[in-house]
């Protein structure tokens, strides 16, 4: 799948893939609340993901939160993933 503008909640510099937004003006990734919970999370700066194993930690760190889902997981990757052109491995 591919970014798309988004036309909901995503501000004009956005990208969104899912409930996952890129903000360009701000260069942080946020994530949309799935109806029924709240996504409290602060923006993640894409400074924080340097690395693949960056990338593991956060995921790391976000499995933890409540709220954070499977789309969000899956969002969250490949979003992440396409901004920071790590390459995509398929089994």
């Amino acid at each position: 799948m591919s970014l798309v503008t988004s036309q909901s909640t995503a501000p004009n510099s956005a990208l969104q893939r899912g409930l996952v937004v890129w903000d360009e003006s701000t260069r942080c990734i946020t994530f949309e609340a799935v109806k029924g919970t709240s996504a409290t999370a602060s923006p993640i700066s894409l400074d924080r993901i340097q690395t693949p194993a960056d990338l593991i930690n956060m995921i790391a760190h976000m499995k933890e939160k409540s709220w954070f889902t499977d789309q969000h997981l899956a969002d969250f990757v490949t979003l992440a993933m396409t901004l920071c052109n790590y390459p995509r491995f398929v089994a």
